[in-house]
């Protein structure tokens, strides 16, 4: 992610890692880039092994600091060369991008749409260049979010988290609490692979400061369909937990409803907690190539590319060619029209494709063919 220094700014951007923090699973890879009108790394690329590695990139974030005006092709190239540092060809890259949107930009985010990375923009003020935000989300192939209040930085991180990590929300509610015990059903109907429950309090952007959300006291009991508590300690749960989230990870939930019981014990301020719930999106998408003609007499060819994902939006998805089943492209964001140079010779040609999802389902190929006639096309 790249973040920008002004001071309020500072605030947004800490509590978007701390949301990031409490819904990152085991293997998730998170960097951190600062940008004024000098950019700095305060995270290289981070495989998540652990709480140590979470906490770690909260301290990063913690060393922003406000200084000099903001280069926003800057922070673009460093993200770029964080990202770069993944030598995996399976990866899902992207970067989250947020900034006020003022300042100097000289096209850096062309570097991403040839490689197929997303930029999703954040802008976190009511002052920022919303025009050049969206252009660069839209020619990268991600998305511009409008940020001004911290209950909309809530759900946009928690929609954030779901376009890159694959997992659907299944819920998620903005709590304002004080102090006292709120409790929360939920059903969960079978079939439903695991059950991600996070309830982070990263502060109030207006009335909270990140020290009255580190030294507030909350805590999350989940009671299963059957009346039984979640013993944290249990080794079927995955149990994680900050100074300002707590985190469950249940495999196969029982399906029934659920009890989530949140007590704010202690506060010196009201605090925004947000609770949510996400599950593993198990299903692989579908795509089909549709030709124009199957009959051709040149090796230029545009085709249309259909593609779906249940519980995903069809931006969120990504494809790539091959002609042999062996030699593939690379991954890039699904587009409703493909320009594809075919073989130059004159013979019956395929064309296949594959679509995946930001959960890394990959479709079964799906393929046309070409008659391609060249030596008829020249007469």
């Amino acid at each position: 992610m790249a973040i920008p220094m002004p001071a309020l700014s500072v605030k947004s951007c800490t509590l978007y890692l701390r949301s990031t923090a409490a819904s990152s699973r085991i293997g998730d890879q998170i960097g951190i880039v600062g940008f004024t009108s000098q950019a700095e790394i305060f995270a290289n690329l981070t495989a998540i092994h652990s709480q140590a590695d979470k906490d770690g990139l909260q301290l990063a974030v913690d060393r922003a600091f406000a200084n000099g005006g903001t280069d926003l092709g800057i922070g673009l190239a460093a993200g770029y060369q964080v990202l770069s540092q993944d030598a995996g060809t399976l990866a899902r890259r992207a970067v989250v991008f947020l900034t006020d949107g003022q300042g100097s930009y000289t096209g850096e985010a062309s570097a991403y749409a040839n490689k197929g990375w997303r930029v999703y923009t954040v802008g976190l003020s009511d002052q920022h260049n919303a025009e050049l935000l969206r252009s660069i989300a839209a020619q990268t192939g991600g998305r511009y979010f409008n940020s001004p209040t911290s209950v909309d930085l809530q759900t946009i991180y928690s929609e954030l988290s779901g376009r890159l990590t694959g997992r659907a929300t299944l819920f998620q509610e903005i709590l304002n609490v004080s102090q006292g015990v709120i409790q929360r059903v939920v059903k969960v109907i079978p079939g439903v692979p695991d059950l991600t429950v996070n309830l982070y309090w990263p502060g109030n952007l207006v009335a909270a400061s990140s020290a009255d959300a580190l030294n507030a006291e909350v805590n999350l009991r989940l009671i299963d369909p059957e009346g039984n508590i979640v013993d944290p300690s249990d080794s079927s749960v995955e149990y994680q937990q900050g100074a300002t989230y707590k985190s469950y990870n249940l495999i196969d939930p029982k399906p029934g409803e659920w009890f989530f019981e949140i007590e704010v014990a202690a506060s010196n301020v009201p605090l925004d907690l947000t609770l949510e719930g996400k599950t593993r999106d198990v299903t692989a998408p579908v795509g089909q190539l549709v030709a124009t003609s199957s009959f051709i007499n040149s090796t230029s060819v545009v085709i249309q590319l259909v593609a779906s994902d249940d519980g995903q939006a069809q931006s969120d998805l990504e494809y790539r060619l091959t002609q042999d089943r062996v030699n593939w492209s690379d991954w890039l964001p699904v587009t409703p029209s493909i320009f594809w140079s075919l073989q130059n010779n004159s013979e019956v040609q395929y064309l296949c494709t594959q679509i995946r999802d930001a959960a890394g389902n990959v479709s079964q190929p799906a393929c046309t063919n070409f008659i391609v006639d060249l030596v008829r096309g020249c007469r």
